[in-house]
């Protein structure tokens, strides 16, 4: 990492650097460097010129010294970063400059100077960002955050004495962190996503048949007006995208003249009706447009209940980067049920994700998948051509080495679709484009508006408007939370199968995604029958009892029988918690049906009761089966309910003994040390003879 000093650099200076991940450019200023970000997404600039020598479009005054003591922060602090650092940087010094300008006009000093930024600033700067600016509570609270800690490691690379800033925090909004999703409204963007993929399967064998007349037929068509048919049309079209494709500039002039996509030309796909089709449709008998694989992405989206980001992130370079068939045998054919694996990669938490999906049906993600990879292929050839072209220069340039970059990443993406429009900015003539965060954005909207004009007509005039509404407000970091209100509602508030199904690693990201209004009336609900159970309690003269409480809130009532057997302590069972009908255990336990159950995995059981002094057992319980899967099978044991168990116990020794976290783990290490030693056995169980 590279550590330099405000004054090391003068406007004009070569200065380079040795970090692999931040490239300072030898012959530029010292402001200006390329960042290789770690997530392997294509380098960029990052540039603070704009804040030396002043920007009038943005409103940004000249502070030549300031900057230059904040740029080795902001160098060090960049590096592997994604580009979003890039742009949440400079706002962030857009915000400051602005108000050091406001400060200026208020006291008449200019500030240049990293040592004249003092405590007391953090409060004026508080008060601007919320009555000035009038921002929200949360813009304003991650803006004064960012500063506070870009100017404190500035003042300590600059050597300024007391180099941590003393400033004020703004209270953190207390509301509801995820938006209310309504369910219908999900429902009604699957059908209509559905609908739509449905389309574009079937306009691939439309266009094929097309294209097999116009052959038949001998077509060459060099113009738009010498189209009689509909099938001269697909010639023409897929003529287009031979070439087309690498050369957005052709806009169809060999083939069809200068104006096609501006004639009334309505020939195209039978699943896109004829008064909302446009020219460029017909391309979507051979390639995806944008909505095309917005349907298909939302159906991975609303199946998986991934981040937007995972889905992004998938990677069909190889089968095995994206699916496994490893929980069906790959010799038997495939059936209704037949499952398999879908993998993507979360780059918050840099960790695979793994979701599991029916193999056969054509809208689930396998299949969404593997046809978008198949319909795609033309447009990833047409993109190793130019990454094959690129990678021949001896000396490519930064806009080429970026590019290289990017195509890497789109060649690996199965959400590739034709744009309608032409060149980037950049310089890059290529037709094909892919969806990311950026996209996607448009492309969701319009499939969002399109699915409230397919709104079922026998719902009722309020329903529809409620669903109209919801739909006009979705975003698409919503699905997610409308995903795990779905799963909760439909598996009894079960928040260890919405955690699984989520793959968060702890419990605690869990409930944030329960904060819902719907989630909050439930749970004020049950704070009604605490209260109602608590004062029962005390005009029937009992004791009030915690675990007797909790029972009264979880299941109604309780018995006198059930009472007594949680008082005796005789009758604990193998892991020290209580049971409450030890003769009626749970189907898992099949077994021990008829008689007293013999299983005794509590944990798993309705009947369970946990107690202050249930923490040794239960640990150990934890070390026999962190030895069972070491000793297993990694298939076996993830599809075994012994999984299950281990993560019900985990969960339980979180939240029912915080405070004993190192007694546990010391209980647990000792007797997993002593369970492959040998000295003792599972199940306490009694070695042969």
């Amino acid at each position: 990492m590279m550590r330099l000093p405000p004054e090391s650099a003068s406007p004009g200076s070569a200065v380079t650097g040795t970090s692999p991940n931040v490239l300072l450019f030898p012959t530029q200023d010292t402001l200006a460097w390329e960042v290789i970000p770690d997530n392997g997404t294509p380098p960029y600039t990052m540039d603070l010129n704009e804040f030396s020598s002043g920007d009038p479009s943005t409103a940004v005054r000249s502070r030549f010294n300031l900057i230059r003591q904040i740029a080795p922060a902001i160098r060090i602090r960049s590096r592997g970063r994604a580009i979003h650092f890039k742009y949440d940087t400079a706002s962030n010094l857009r915000t400051l400059w602005q108000f050091l300008d406001s400060l200026a006009e208020a006291v008449g000093t200019d500030i240049d100077d990293l040592s004249l930024i003092s405590d007391a600033m953090g409060s004026l700067l508080k008060t601007w960002l919320l009555r000035k600016k009038e921002l929200a509570l949360t813009t304003a609270r991650a803006n004064l955050a960012a500063l506070h800690l870009l100017l404190s490691l500035s003042r300590q690379m600059a050597g300024i004495s007391q180099d941590v800033l003393l400033w004020p925090t703004i209270q953190q909004d207390r509301g509801t962190k995820h938006v209310d999703v309504e369910p219908e409204a999900l429902a009604q963007l699957y059908r209509y996503a559905k609908q739509l993929h449905r389309g574009f399967r079937s306009a691939e064998s439309e266009g094929r048949a097309l294209l097999e007349q116009a052959h038949s037929a001998k077509t060459t068509i060099t113009s738009a007006r010498a189209c009689k048919s509909c099938s001269d049309v697909a010639f023409l079209v897929n003529a287009f995208l031979v070439d087309g494709l690498v050369d957005s500039s052709l806009n169809l002039r060999p083939y069809a003249g200068a104006n096609f996509f501006n004639q009334v030309i309505t020939q195209g796909p039978l699943y896109i009706r004829e008064d909302d089709r446009r020219p460029f449709d017909a391309v979507r008998w051979y390639a995806p447009a944008s909505e095309d694989a917005a349907a298909a992405f939302i159906l991975v989206l609303l199946h998986t209940g991934w981040n937007p980001e995972t889905i992004f992130n998938i990677d069909i370079t190889s089968p095995d980067n994206w699916y496994s068939d490893r929980l069906s045998d790959s010799n038997e054919p495939s059936t209704k049920s037949t499952t398999v694996a879908i993998y993507g990669f979360k780059g918050r938490s840099a960790k695979e994700q793994i979701s599991f999906c029916l193999k056969n049906p054509w809208a689930h993600p396998f299949q969404v998948i593997k046809y978008m990879i198949r319909r795609t292929e033309p447009l990833r050839r047409s993109l190793r051509e130019e990454l094959e072209a690129l990678e021949s220069i001896g000396s490519p340039t930064l806009p080429q080495r970026q590019r290289k970059s990017e195509l890497k990443i789109m060649i690996r993406s199965p959400w590739l679709y034709v744009k309608r429009g032409g060149g980037s900015p950049r310089g890059d003539l290529s037709r094909v484009s892919m969806l990311s965060s950026r996209t996607m954005y448009n492309s969701f909207k319009s499939v969002c508006e399109q699915a409230i004009e397919h709104i079922s007509p026998i719902i009722t005039k309020h329903k529809r408007e409620t669903i109209a509404t919801s739909l006009e407000d979705l975003k698409l970091t919503d699905v997610r939370d409308g995903f795990a209100a779905f799963i909760y509602d439909n598996s009894l508030s079960n928040i260890l199968l919405l955690k699984h199904a989520l793959g968060h690693g702890s419990i605690k990201v869990t409930r944030h995604y329960l904060r819902q209004r719907r989630q909050l009336k439930d749970r004020f609900s049950q704070f009604t029958i605490f209260q109602e159970s608590f004062f029962a309690e005390v005009r029937d003269f009992n004791a009030v009892d915690s675990t007797v409480l909790f029972l009264r809130v979880s299941s109604g009532q309780i018995s006198n029988e059930q009472r007594q057997r949680l008082a005796d302590y005789r009758l604990r069972t193998r892991m020290n918690m209580g049971c409450l009908d030890p003769y009626d255990p749970p189907d898992m336990f099949s077994n021990s049906r008829g008689g007293y159950c013999t299983v005794q995995r509590c944990t798993l059981c309705r009947h369970g009761v946990v107690f202050d002094d249930s923490f040794p057992e239960i640990a150990m319980r934890k070390a026999e089966l962190l030895h069972i899967r070491s000793t297993s099978p990694a298939d076996s044991f993830a599809n075994s309910t012994f999984a299950v168990e281990l993560s019900a116990i985990e969960i339980l020794l979180e939240q029912v003994f915080p405070l004993l976290q190192n007694e546990i783990d010391n209980l647990t290490n000792e007797h997993l040390q002593k369970l492959r030693a040998g000295e003792i056995f599972l199940f306490n169980q009694s070695p042969a003879i």
